[in-house]
Protein backbone atom coordinates (compact mmCIF):
# COMPACT_ATOMS: atom_id res chain seq x y z
CA UNK A 1 0.00 0.00 0.00
CA UNK A 2 1.45 3.43 -0.91
CA UNK A 3 2.34 5.59 2.08
CA UNK A 4 0.19 8.48 0.80
CA UNK A 5 -2.92 6.39 1.49
CA UNK A 6 -1.98 6.30 5.18
CA UNK A 7 -2.06 10.12 5.53
CA UNK A 8 -5.20 11.30 7.30
CA UNK A 9 -7.11 14.53 6.58
CA UNK A 10 -6.23 15.67 10.11
CA UNK A 11 -2.51 15.24 9.39
CA UNK A 12 -2.82 17.27 6.20
CA UNK A 13 -4.68 20.04 8.07
CA UNK A 14 -2.07 20.13 10.85
CA UNK A 15 0.82 20.44 8.42
CA UNK A 16 -1.03 23.10 6.40
CA UNK A 17 -1.59 25.15 9.57
CA UNK A 18 2.16 25.06 10.24
CA UNK A 19 3.28 26.05 6.74
CA UNK A 20 0.55 28.13 5.06
CA UNK A 21 -0.77 31.45 6.37
CA UNK A 22 -4.39 31.92 5.20
CA UNK A 23 -3.92 35.69 4.92
CA UNK A 24 -1.25 35.09 2.26
CA UNK A 25 -3.31 32.67 0.15
CA UNK A 26 -5.41 33.35 -2.90
CA UNK A 27 -7.88 31.28 -4.87
CA UNK A 28 -8.42 31.66 -8.61
CA UNK A 29 -11.88 30.96 -9.97
CA UNK A 30 -12.65 30.85 -13.67
CA UNK A 31 -16.04 31.51 -15.12
CA UNK A 32 -18.71 34.14 -15.57
CA UNK A 33 -18.10 36.85 -12.95
CA UNK A 34 -21.77 37.81 -12.87
CA UNK A 35 -22.78 34.21 -12.20
CA UNK A 36 -20.34 33.44 -9.38
CA UNK A 37 -19.18 36.83 -8.08
CA UNK A 38 -21.93 37.21 -5.50
CA UNK A 39 -21.35 33.74 -4.11
CA UNK A 40 -17.64 34.39 -3.64
CA UNK A 41 -18.04 37.60 -1.62
CA UNK A 42 -18.88 35.50 1.44
CA UNK A 43 -15.22 34.39 1.46
CA UNK A 44 -13.69 37.90 1.45
CA UNK A 45 -12.51 40.46 -1.05
CA UNK A 46 -13.10 39.55 -4.69
CA UNK A 47 -11.02 40.96 -7.55
CA UNK A 48 -12.38 40.45 -11.05
CA UNK A 49 -10.08 40.52 -14.06
CA UNK A 50 -10.95 39.95 -17.69
CA UNK A 51 -8.13 38.10 -19.41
Amino acid sequence: MPLIVKVTPEQVRDVAKQHFAPENQSIDVGGDAKAVGGQLKAFGDVTVTDR
